[in-house]
């Protein structure tokens, strides 16, 4: 009888303590993405899980940290490949370096901002998010190609060995000199057409967080169940995945990627889509727009377009993203950097006069590289709107 009364004592403090917390503690409960990401980061530590990272190694032609694939670096399909990619690489740092150094300048304050960076229409291109905004917590990268599964490369001979890796090469020669994927060369690069287990853009993104000499923590299957609920699945699949990764030199970093597999017409992208729903709950606070096909120009891409106006306070982009007129309801200020002429012939319709006159009447800044379908430095557009307050 005596416990009893006990327990009931220490019952009704526990509820009148309870009760007298403030409020505000709520949000301490929650925790900061930024703590739940640490969290992440060392519990992936204490298991000692070292082999996304091996693998992606690999796969950026670099020595992994483990012997896990002691005998697959020992390949003359490897070796050749590491020798290439690093040399390609090697050959474009300097150009990483001018893109890192004017977003030191240019692109300070969006990255001072703790949110999360958008990039529809990107492909695999987390290469050029990463340089322009490296102090984001969370990417959201959106495309028409697959995820992909992961290569088992222990089990390849080593033609298949020969076949994966010269493919894997080949699908980074646009995006390394030209600054954008083809849509139609990834259609085949991507889907395992030209090598079976190249089948998404899963290598690519684990190929340029490697050379950008990130470590990859852990690579998460992802998927919207039937409620609408974004879940961890068993395995990688067409629609999602989540990479956690981190700085080598700051490893208590944390951060995360997503890449969805989606369609951004209206016809699959609205209010009532599961992807639509998730994005707005999370904090994107600036969207880069790069070598888009024009698609937001169209009636047909309204709500991915009135979506990035609605949720960004900053909007990095080149002319093939939202037009101009957009941007001129009075709630954006708009800084040029570069030159416009006018779009390739490809997409000649998509001409903006009013850009075109803004160019030659506002203040310029000089952009000091080439970017997007105009990729010659000197002929690149690129354009920084901040939302007024």
């Amino acid at each position: 009888m005596i416990k009893k009364y006990i327990y009931l004592l220490f019952l009704l403090v526990g509820t009148l303590l309870s009760c007298s917390e403030p409020q505000e503690n709520e949000e301490k409960k929650k925790g900061s993405r930024t703590d739940s990401l640490k969290k992440e980061l060392q519990e992936a530590e204490t298991v000692k899980n070292t082999y996304y990272d091996d693998l992606a190694s690999i796969m950026a032609g670099t020595p992994p940290a483990t012997d896990t694939f002691s005998t697959l670096i020992q390949s003359k399909a490897w070796q050749s490949y590491s020798q290439n990619i690093q040399k390609t690489w090697q050959n474009k740092s300097s150009k990483f370096d001018i893109l890192k150094e004017w977003a030191l300048q240019e692109l300070a304050e969006p990255n001072k901002i703790d949110g999360g960076c958008f990039y529809p229409f990107a492909g695999a291109d987390i290469l050029h998010t990463a340089l322009f905004f490296p102090d984001f917590k969370s990417y959201y990268l959106i495309g028409l190609e697959p995820v992909g599964s992961l290569p088992p490369l222990l089990q390849m001979s080593e033609e298949e060995l020969n076949e994966y890796f010269a493919s894997l090469e080949k699908s980074m020669y646009h995006i390394l000199n030209l600054s954008f994927f083809r849509t139609l060369s990834m259609k085949v690069d991507l889907t395992g057409k030209r090598a079976e287990e190249l089948n998404g853009t899963i290598h690519l993104l684990l190929v340029f967080l490697k050379q950008l000499d990130y470590k990859i923590i852990d690579i998460q299957p992802m998927a919207f169940d039937v409620s609408g609920k974004f879940v961890p699945v068993d395995t990688l699949s067409k629609q999602a995945v989540r990479i956690v990764f981190s700085p080598h030199e700051n490893p208590e970093s944390a951060k995360e990627l997503y890449y969805f597999s989606a369609d951004l017409s209206d016809a699959h992208f609205d209010e009532q889509n599961h992807l639509y729903q998730w994005l707005q709950k999370q904090p994107i606070s600036t969207t880069f727009i790069k070598s888009a096909s024009y698609l937001m120009h169209k009636n047909y891409f309204s709500h991915i377009r009135s979506f990035i106006l609605n949720k960004s306070r900053f909007v990095l982009q080149d002319d093939s993203g939202i037009p101009l007129r957009f941007f001129n309801d009075g709630n954006w200020h708009i800084q040029l950097y570069g030159n416009y002429t006018r779009p390739i012939a490809l997409f000649k319709d998509w001409y903006q006069k009013d850009l075109y006159d803004l160019y030659r009447h506002e203040d310029i800044k000089p952009l000091p590289f080439g970017i997007g379908y105009k990729y010659r430095k000197g002929e690149s557009t690129l354009m920084l709107m901040k939302k007024k307050k």
